[in-house]
């Protein structure tokens, strides 16, 4: 699901999008807030909240393809590897995840998938959830959350410039702010929620630019 806040960060970022030709979703991304979404990007949409993702992406110039494990799409089981399938490698100018790796469960294998799929000096966009959502009967809604340490190890050791990473405090908002090391958790983390009008969950946004083309790396938290 295309959250709010991810619209406002594509808005921030746009000259980035409306380059990219071609860009892969990782699942068949919904809009949850179609009015948000219409007021960042000046167009109007119609249909269901699937229907309107490639008419945004149309708008902004790019054609669209999804991967997922349904039919009809570039069907990939993303907890396997696709290193063999070359002609799927270096495809995409940019490449978004809005939430999809935390239902993955090998965590390695999607963020392989991510970057074999996406060009060289391109974009790799991730909103990932990095606190709260126990929904579901209290059971959770995913298997992992993230960290800005990931998003930073996991930069460092495959070549990818940071070229932004913001945090929504509390979804469905669309608030938006720069992420700062040192306010981070005390605005993310648990005893914050009680003040927030929006009590679901937090995300981290990242926008990667995608160096070079080298085989993807295992960041390592500490050294060996």
């Amino acid at each position: 699901m295309s959250i709010p806040s991810a619209f406002e960060f594509m808005k921030k970022h746009l000259n980035n999008f409306c380059s990219a030709l071609k860009i892969i979703d990782f699942d068949d991304q919904a809009i949850f807030d179609p009015s948000r979404a219409q007021n960042c990007f000046n167009v109007t949409l119609t249909g269901n909240r699937n229907e309107m993702t490639p008419q945004l992406y149309q708008h902004l110039g790019s054609e669209r393809y999804i991967i997922d494990i349904k039919k009809g799409r570039i069907e990939f089981d993303l907890n396997y590897s696709i290193r063999s399938l070359l002609n799927f490698h270096q495809i995409a100018h940019i490449t978004t995840n809005h939430g999809t790796s935390e239902h993955v469960f090998n965590q390695y294998c999607f963020f392989e998938v991510m970057h074999l799929v996406t060009k060289a000096c391109v974009y790799l966009f991730n909103v990932l959830n990095c606190q709260r959502c126990a929904d579901e009967n209290g059971y959770g809604h995913r298997f992992f959350l993230y960290q800005p340490k990931f998003l930073n190890l996991i930069a460092q050791d495959n070549n990818y410039g940071i070229i932004d990473i913001m945090y929504n405090l509390a979804s469905p908002s669309p608030a938006i702010r720069p992420y700062k090391l040192y306010e981070y958790s005390s605005l993310v983390l648990h005893k914050s929620w009680s003040s927030s009008p929006y009590p679901h969950f937090s995300s981290l946004l990242c926008l990667f630019r995608k160096s070079n083309y080298i085989d993807f790396v295992v960041p390592q938290e500490y050294s060996i």
